[in-house]
């Protein structure tokens, strides 16, 4: 039997087929027959995506790549076409689960897949687009109607200078943010901004 690999959000070999991507269940749903999974923590739309980056490195000549779909991979449609060619001049097989779309090495590839890539990758991008406008639309409709504004830091310099001198004193936290009229949450704030050294040892005693 083939020996297949599972990658996340990509997808593998004939040899050996590999799933790279985010979404666990989704990728659980597509890797029966691999052996190897790439996942992705980045979003698609960072430029820095280590397991992307291990997927191709991985793959070889023979090999297929799963991806759940085509937004997952790529950026927008340049993007897209690049991460293909790539694998695909390196005579790996890219499969996009939920588009149906198989892109494979040149000397095989079908004319009509590669169409149909290049259009569902615009619309990908489209998408993409239409979703960030409605998202600035909305914040820009919030901020007109004063419904999201930035609100000031509940210490100001002098205060937050107050709250880790007197913890340096010994005066418990809760008393600290009883006097200064805040939360324990915010004196603690202040503590790990004003010393970062501190930060990731534990919360200072309420004690």
């Amino acid at each position: 039997m083939p020996d297949h690999r599972a990658l996340h959000h990509y997808a593998g070999l004939n040899l050996r087929v590999s799933i790279y991507g985010q979404n666990l269940a989704r990728q659980e749903a597509i890797a029966a027959g691999v052996d190897k999974v790439f996942r992705e923590h980045a979003s698609a739309k960072d430029r820095q995506r280590p397991q992307l980056a291990a997927l191709i490195d991985y793959a070889r000549d023979g090999d297929t790549v799963k991806v759940w779909s085509i937004d997952r991979l790529a950026r927008d449609l340049a993007d897209l076409e690049a991460i293909v060619k790539e694998l695909n001049d390196a005579g790996v097989t890219v499969h996009f689960e939920k588009e149906g779309i198989t892109a494979s090495p040149h000397e095989t590839a079908n004319p009509l897949d590669r169409m149909m890539l290049q259009i569902m990758g615009i619309f990908a991008q489209f998408e993409r687009e239409l979703i960030n406008e409605r998202r600035r639309e909305g914040v820009a409709a919030a901020r007109a109607a004063g419904k999201l504004t930035h609100r000031p830091p509940a210490l100001t310099p002098e205060q937050a200078a107050e709250v880790v001198a007197r913890h340096a004193q010994g005066v418990p936290v809760a008393r600290i943010a009883r006097e200064a009229g805040v939360s324990r949450n915010t004196v603690y704030k202040a503590l790990r901004e004003a010393d970062s050294a501190v930060e990731g040892t534990g919360a200072p005693s309420d004690a």
